[in-house]
């Protein structure tokens, strides 16, 4: 598994769930460092982001290969179509919500089975009172300090109450 990061504090995290190597994207070349990785190419590339680099990817690419892309859906990237096909490769696109009911129930439990086991471990960066993550002065927090997702967990005791002063509509509140 090789990833790449944008700090050396989030690669150590890369490396703790298991990347086998990290580029830092920041400073060093992508392509070069792909290439003294792994010289024969890489067999699957999971694109996450919403304008890729098709040049960098199918450049990185395995004889073969696969890509597989999960983002993006207004973009239109450059696409080099001679390389990609020569080389045999083949694109993918990932979608949850295209799952059926039955497959997005069948990965849950699957999820579920494997955080009950320990195999798979939520990280959790920051707890804070829901209270803090809806006033306006939150946002900024978690557009720019926290990566991946906020999730807010309430107890089934607690009441929430909106700041007047909120320009954060909650479904069926009529704000």
């Amino acid at each position: 598994m090789i990833t790449t990061a944008g700090s050396d504090a989030k690669a150590e995290a890369c490396r703790r769930l298991g990347a086998d190597a990290v580029i830092l994207y920041r400073t060093q070349s992508v392509a070069t460092e792909l290439k003294a990785i792994a010289a024969t190419g890489i067999h699957v590339w999971w694109e996450t982001l919403r304008e890729p680099d098709f040049d960098l990817a199918i450049g990185a690419l395995a004889p073969r290969g696969r890509m597989i892309v999960m983002a993006g859906r207004d973009a239109r990237p450059p696409f080099p179509v001679g390389p990609f096909y020569v080389k045999g490769c083949s694109l993918h696109g990932f979608v949850m919500f295209k799952a059926t009911a039955g497959e997005q129930r069948n990965c849950a439990d699957d999820i579920n089975r494997w955080l009950a086991s320990g195999k798979l471990k939520a990280h959790i960066s920051r707890v804070m009172p829901l209270k803090n993550m809806l006033t306006p002065t939150s946002v900024p927090i978690a557009q720019t300090e926290l990566t991946g997702q906020a999730l807010p967990i309430i107890a089934a005791s607690t009441s929430v109450t909106m700041p007047s002063n909120s320009n954060h509509p909650l479904p069926g509140s009529g704000r």
